[in-house]
């Protein structure tokens, strides 16, 4: 039986060949019968906002889109659809001699993204509609956003700062868990990357490969796990549930990667 989603099932059946052969002549390309049914793949269609593109003098017809958060059938989409659109993209880069590849997965291709200092969010906002997003009032927040509100001046845009209070307990709960969910998102993600690591512990455990490249390389994986970690929990607002997990889990790496190094030591020692 096939673990496979829907959409992925559906993105795998297209021909990806005249797909990519019509990307190369003519920039575009249409999915045929990918979005029969955007009510099946949308999930909860009070969170799908329309736009239209006739007000915004872009064309005729709606674009739909979501705040900061997709519908789980829509991030199998995205997940399906990358890798073949980055094998595009790669041969892209090859022909015009660039040197940059885009990763394998929509994960690494993520992951990379993190690494370079790029969030999910603006400073861990929640989104209500495109471009109406949430901050609790801090002192660094209004700073940047000020600053936010300046660059968008010079380039002749407009925005709107704002003040503002729940109606009443409810709806600030309802805020709070929107914060919460998001970061416990990242912190789920951040678990997985330390099953990764702790994986490659053990691989190379049981191969005894226990030297100094090795240790140096799981070193600055250990970093980078660390460093995202210390991202999100700045963003983590209102404790997020999976925070103490991903606190427990970076700790037990760490505890991990010292056991593995004084193998390593020690194996060093013995053949010199």
């Amino acid at each position: 039986m096939s673990s496979m989603t829907p959409p992925a099932m559906a993105v795998d059946a297209l021909d990806w060949t005249q797909i990519a052969s019509l990307l190369d002549s003519e920039g575009h390309a249409v999915l045929p019968g990918l979005f029969s049914s955007l009510q099946s793949l949308a999930g909860d269609a009070d969170h799908l906002r329309p736009v239209s593109l006739a007000a915004a003098r872009l064309g005729r017809g709606e674009l739909f889109y979501y705040g900061d958060k997709l519908p789980q059938p829509l991030r199998d989409l995205r997940q399906a659809r990358y890798p073949h659109l980055a094998s595009i993209a790669n041969r892209w880069n090859a022909a015009l001699q660039l040197d940059d590849r885009y990763p394998a997965t929509l994960r690494a291709f993520l992951q990379r993204n993190r690494e370079a200092g790029q969030a999910n969010a603006l400073m861990g906002a929640i989104y209500l509609q495109n471009g109406v997003c949430l901050l609790p009032r801090t002192d660094d927040h209004t700073r940047r956003l000020k600053i936010i509100e300046n660059e968008i001046g010079e380039m002749s845009g407009d925005s709107v700062l704002l003040e503002t209070v729940a109606l009443d307990g409810t709806q600030a709960e309802k805020v709070v868990a929107r914060f919460k969910a998001d970061r416990d998102e990242e912190y789920a993600e951040f678990l997985d990357k330390c099953k990764d690591f702790e994986a490659e512990i053990a691989k190379e455990t049981a191969a005894n490969k226990f030297t100094y490249a090795e240790l140096e390389e799981n070193d600055a994986d250990l970093r980078k796990l660390q460093s995202w970690l210390e991202k999100i929990r700045k963003l983590d607002f209102y404790g997020a549930s999976l925070a103490t997990d991903a606190r427990e889990r970076l700790q037990a790496c760490e505890s991990l990667l010292d056991a593995y190094a004084q193998r390593v030591f020690e194996a060093h020692d013995e053949n010199h």
